[in-house]
C-alpha cells in the first residue's frame, strides 16, 4: 500500500504565495452582490414554489451558478463599485443607480464618518 507523497515545499510556498495574491487583489469590501441578487431575484420571479426549488437546486447545486455569480461578485463586481462607485450590474427590478442607505442620525457616528478617509 502506497500513501501519497506529501506536496513538495515549493509546491506549497506556491500555493500560498498565490492564495496571498488572491487575497491581496481583493480589497476587503463589502458590496452590493449585484449579481447574486439578480440571479435570486430571477429565480423568485417564479410563482411555482416547486418551479423555484427545482431552479434554485438545479442553479445552486448541479450547475454552480450560484457560486460562480458570488465569486464574480466577491473578485470583481464588489470591488469596481467600490473603488469607482458604478456597478455593472443592474439592481434587480431595473433600478440602474445602487442607493446609498442612509444612516441614522447619530452624533457619535457623524465624527466617527468624517474621521474616515474619502475614496
Amino acid at each position: 500500500m502506497h500513501l501519497p507523497r506529501p506536496a513538495s515545499s515549493l509546491a506549497r510556498r506556491a500555493a500560498l504565495l498565490l492564495g496571498l495574491l488572491a487575497l491581496g487583489a481583493t480589497p476587503a469590501c463589502y458590496g452590493p452582490f449585484a449579481a447574486t441578487r439578480r440571479l435570486w431575484h430571477w429565480n423568485q420571479q417564479w410563482e411555482n414554489d416547486w418551479a423555484q426549488e427545482g431552479l434554485f437546486l438545479v442553479t445552486g447545486v448541479v450547475t454552480p451558478v450560484y457560486a460562480l455569480a458570488a465569486v464574480g461578485d466577491v473578485l470583481l463586481f464588489n470591488a469596481t463599485w467600490f473603488w469607482t462607485g458604478e456597478c455593472w450590474i443592474d439592481e434587480p427590478g431595473g433600478d440602474h443607480a445602487m442607493q446609498a442607505r442612509a444612516l441614522p442620525d447619530d452624533p457619535a457616528l457623524d465624527g466617527l464618518l468624517q474621521a474616515l478617509p474619502r475614496r
